[in-house]
């Protein structure tokens, strides 16, 4: 009784309703109730039902039909070309060894791997390092300064039927008088509606035989706060050679006057291009807090360090909310300067002198007490 009557109203009349339809003999579900001139009146006939609102087209409309249906669960995607290229180099993109005032031909294959046809614009473009290392390629429409200049293609857009592919050639004119070094492009492939997620590049890289150098700078590092993930620190890199290179780069952050380091780097980069600069962001990963703060970073290329720079700054409580900047360093390649190194080796003597000095008085101190 007690399990009856915590049963809610509702789930009581659905037993009854199952129960009953359970034992009904079956006369009962074709007797009169159910049919005769109840449901065969005007009501369900006649012209309320075969009226203009239940014919053509409103219910044969794209919004019933299937195509909108599959046209709404299956979006077409706009198709991204496939680009290869003839007789590439030995790092499978075009490379030539070529002198100044000469021309090299390359062929690119480009190919629609979609079901349907497609038109894709193809362009040279300029080579750049991207902020973290590596190369990047500037977009579809933008003005060319550098390498990309260099490249002429025989078409810039192409329309092919699905699954189709056409071969398109270029020519890359290396200017008079272009000094010895590594010069860097691409030539590009993308659909013109969605271009950021369509494009696909090839290098195009060209040697200026002759002596060449890897040479980079760094500039003053700064301490940039960016809200609640922390603080980071921009360390200017400045490419100053005529080669591609890859950098590695290593920075130790700590306390004035304490080795006790607050944040190391310890990064190879990806490929640095010639005549870029970059701001590398360095994570610290936390906020810092105020104090005086010293910054020595180097950038090294095989086992020479080529550049390198020491700074200090003070980091107040507004710096430490809106960033702060390492000044008074000094910037060079190899090492600190001399006077930096005879600085540092008198404070320590200094400091050294002071201690023996101290030791000796407390010892001849002991000595007069116990003579006493």
């Amino acid at each position: 009784m007690a399990a009856c009557r915590a049963t809610p109203l509702f789930a009581r009349i659905l037993r009854f309703c199952a129960v009953m339809f359970a034992l009904a003999p079956a006369t009962l579900w074709s007797g009169p109730l159910w049919s005769g001139p109840l449901w065969q009146g005007p009501l369900w006939s006649g012209p309320l039902w075969q009226g203009p609102l239940w014919s053509d087209p409103l219910w044969s409309g794209p919004l019933w039909s299937g195509r909108a249906l599959a046209a709404d669960s299956q979006p077409e995607q706009t198709p991204t070309p496939e680009m290869s290229p003839q007789d590439p180099g030995p790092h499978g993109y075009f490379e030539w060894t070529t002198s100044a005032g000469q021309a090299v031909r390359g062929t690119v294959t480009i190919t629609n791997p979609s079901s349907t046809p497609a038109t894709f614009d193809i362009y040279p473009a300029d080579a750049a390092t991207a902020s973290g290392g590596g190369v990047i390629y500037s977009a579809l429409g933008g003005s060319l300064h550098d390498t990309g200049r260099w490249v002429q293609l025989d078409a810039g857009t192409v329309t092919l039927d699905a699954r189709q592919s056409h071969p398109i050639g270029f020519t890359v004119m290396i200017p008079t008088g272009t000094a010895p070094g590594d010069y860097l492009a691409g030539v590009a492939a993308q659909s013109p509606s969605t271009p950021a997620a369509t494009r696909v590049v090839l290098a195009v890289l060209a040697h200026v035989p002759g002596p060449g150098s890897v040479s980079f700078d760094l500039g003053t590092p700064t301490i940039v706060t960016l809200g609640k993930a922390g603080q980071v620190v921009r360390i200017p890199i400045n490419d100053a050679g005529s080669l591609l290179s890859k950098p590695y780069v290593t920075a130790t952050l700590h306390r004035c006057g304490s080795a006790a380091p607050v944040s190391e780097l310890r990064r190879q980069l990806d490929t640095f291009v010639p005549h870029t600069s970059i701001a590398y962001q360095w994570a610290i990963g936390h906020r810092i807090a105020s104090g005086c703060y010293q910054l020595a970073a180097t950038i090294s290329v095989g086992t020479s360090v080529v550049s390198r720079v020491i700074a200090t700054s003070t980091v107040t409580p507004a710096a430490r909310a809106h960033g702060s900047v390492l000044s008074g360093g000094h910037v060079g390649k190899g090492g600190p300067p001399a006077w930096i190194v005879a600085l540092d080796s008198l404070l320590l003597l200094a400091v050294g002198s002071a201690g023996i000095a101290l030791s000796l008085a407390r010892l001849g101190w002991r000595r007069r007490t116990v003579k006493r």
